[in-house]
């Protein structure tokens, strides 16, 4: 098996051998409705279906994870700056406490008035209960898109997902700005060929700099520069070797065809059918305890 992360793994799962377009529509489908959801709890439910899924699949929950761990500093600065600037709401028939807000734990409509957290008004900074759930809710909606994300890639060989993108973007109107469904799908395989490059390249350049005996945490700006220098000559040198292999083999995307073509199946049907029931029940069972366990 390929141990790189966020390679392909090979599996006989119902997963693995669902359409490529039907995991990206249900994507699409799950990303809308995690960033739709108004209680954390909904949130937490969704977290429990990949687990479950990724059971299912077989897949280690540390590769998974492999795929936050680069983003967390942006995940930080998201719950950051939520925590921060987020005013809690207002509302004149609100008498409610901070222990209410605690119960029932929505954080976009509490309809609570938390007291700040800071003595005095600095910077128009208001961080308060609300804003830390709030914060707390954001995080997890980008975590959860991470993951969910990072177990397509992991059940989906790259040349099917690409194919799936083709075939999804080949009926827009893409020659009004001179573009072809197959530039598109080239340009997302690049793209998911960079990732990998761009992280061994770090790693690469942090293991060298320790070896010389260099420590970031005295030296942080040298130590982002350096890494930045080493990311900046991979990406032009991979660059370059990619635009000089196309040029040599004749590159067009013209009339390329595919050794396996895509064909959508009765399991593809029963697998969107079984991903929009399991979201259901967990829109029910998180609007349950809502409305009967947490009510205020």
């Amino acid at each position: 098996m390929n141990k790189k992360p966020l390679s392909y793994v090979d599996g006989s799962s119902f997963f693995h051998k669902a359409d490529p377009r039907v995991k990206i529509v249900s994507l699409m489908v799950l990303s809308i409705l995690i960033f739709q959801t108004h209680y954390i709890w909904n949130l937490f439910f969704i977290l429990f279906l990949f687990v479950g899924i990724a059971a299912l699949c077989r897949i280690s929950l540390r590769r998974c994870l492999f795929a936050v761990r680069p983003l967390l500093f942006f995940v930080g600065m998201l719950f950051l700056f939520q925590f921060l600037f987020a005013p809690a709401p207002l509302f004149s028939d609100a008498a409610g406490t901070v222990d209410s807000v605690l119960d029932h734990l929505p954080y976009e409509s509490a309809g609570i008035k938390a007291p700040n957290l800071l003595p005095w008004d600095f910077l128009s900074l208001s961080p308060n209960i609300y804003s830390f759930v709030s914060a707390i809710g954001l995080a997890l909606k980008f975590i959860l898109l991470i993951l969910f994300s990072s177990l397509m890639i992991l059940t989906t060989k790259q040349s099917a997902l690409i194919q799936g993108i083709e075939k999804m973007v080949k009926p827009l109107p893409l020659k009004w700005i001179h573009l072809t469904s197959s530039d598109v799908a080239l340009m997302a395989l690049l793209m998911l060929q960079f990732i990998p490059l761009l992280l061994s390249a770090s790693s690469q350049a942090i293991d060298s700099a320790r070896s010389r005996a260099f420590v970031f945490s005295k030296h942080p700006i040298k130590g982002t520069s350096l890494i930045a220098v080493c990311l900046i000559r991979a990406v032009m040198n991979f660059s370059d070797v990619v635009s000089m292999a196309m040029k040599n083999r004749g590159y067009t995307g013209i009339g390329k065809t595919h050794l396996h073509e895509l064909k959508i199946q009765k399991r593809d049907a029963v697998f969107f059918g079984c991903f929009l029931l399991a979201i259901g029940i967990v829109h029910i069972a998180a609007a349950y305890l809502n409305a009967n366990v947490f009510a205020i």
